[in-house]
């Protein structure tokens, strides 16, 4: 996926555990989740669908969040911005 850029960025989406604050850090073909400073999770899309390499959130949550992070595709230098998603 290109859009995105190298820059890590925020989000706060609510997933089955609750409402999570989520910092994405981009890497060539897939995502790390980081939250509180702690890797949580990895994420990358299969066959059009997203899924988890490592962690424990589910099927749903992978979709979400990966919904969320196809939403911020934006030019590079637009690091640093935190965006909210409800669901």
């Amino acid at each position: 996926m290109t859009g995105i850029g190298t820059e890590p960025f925020d989000i706060t989406i609510g997933i089955s555990s609750g409402k999570k604050e989520l910092t994405v850090f981009p890497e060539e073909d897939r995502y790390t989740l980081k939250e509180s400073g702690s890797i949580v999770a990895v994420i990358k899309q299969n066959e059009g669908r997203w899924q988890f390499t490592t962690g424990s959130y589910t099927n749903e949550d992978a979709q979400k969040i990966g919904a969320a992070i196809v939403k911020l595709q934006k030019p590079e230098g637009a690091a640093g911005c935190s965006f909210l998603f409800e669901t």
